[in-house]
């Protein structure tokens, strides 16, 4: 599974549909640029737009994953090289005047606040939802390498578990309502063995010393 190393963002951009948007992925020499799509978290009324950049050890739409250092080195080098106005549209790659005002990695993902004019084209466009999520764009090089197993993993790797410990005991229920009942016999005082469950001949009545 690709893992993504020494990644080097350039553009934050504002995409439709990111849940359903395909990662452009195309080879540059021993290089790739990516864009890998993350739904918008929130937005408020003073132009501000809440979300998540990328998401560490976590398979993207592509199959792609980076972890959280890689991630970390990512988020730090794009302020530092000034790139907090590098907001765009669909990858237009042309500042649409937005600006990352906040920008952290915490231990599981890179996040950002953008700010934008509340009065703005683009803003409007988020606010209606015709822009759904972030997505970078960035170069980075490529290792095979599979992504540590999550919490998640772990519990859906359960519940896969659960599910098929259900389908069995449920085969076993059914295997054992289909095993014919048995005949309740009695004795009565002489010795004789008598059926009780139904009067279709099967036992008849007859003297155990006999047998």
């Amino acid at each position: 599974m690709p893992k993504l190393t020494e990644l080097g963002v350039s553009f934050v951009s504002l995409v439709k549909n990111p849940a359903n948007k395909s990662d452009i992925v195309f080879k540059a020499s021993n290089k790739y640029n990516i864009t890998s799509p993350v739904k918008v978290v929130k937005t408020d009324a003073q132009g501000l737009i809440y979300g998540t950049v990328y998401e560490a050890n976590k398979k993207d739409s592509q199959g792609d994953w980076a972890d959280l250092d890689t991630i970390r080195k990512a988020a730090h080098d794009f302020l530092m090289k000034g790139k907090n106005l590098n907001v765009d549209e669909e990858h237009n790659e042309k500042p649409s005047g937005a600006a990352i005002v906040e920008s952290y990695v915490d231990d599981k993902a890179w996040k950002v606040t953008i700010k934008t004019d509340p009065n703005s084209e683009t803003f409007k466009k988020v606010a209606k939802g015709d822009y759904e999520g972030l997505s970078l764009m960035g170069v980075c090089k490529k290792v095979e390498e599979e992504p540590p197993a999550t919490e998640d993993d772990d519990i859906a790797k359960s519940k896969e578990e659960i599910k098929k410990l259900k389908e069995q005991v449920a085969l076993l229920q059914k295997s054992i309502e289909s095993i014919p009942g048995t005949k309740q016999i009695d004795f009565d005082k002489d010795g004789n063995i008598i059926s009780k469950a139904d009067d279709d001949g099967l036992f008849s009545e007859f003297k155990t010393l006999e047998v």
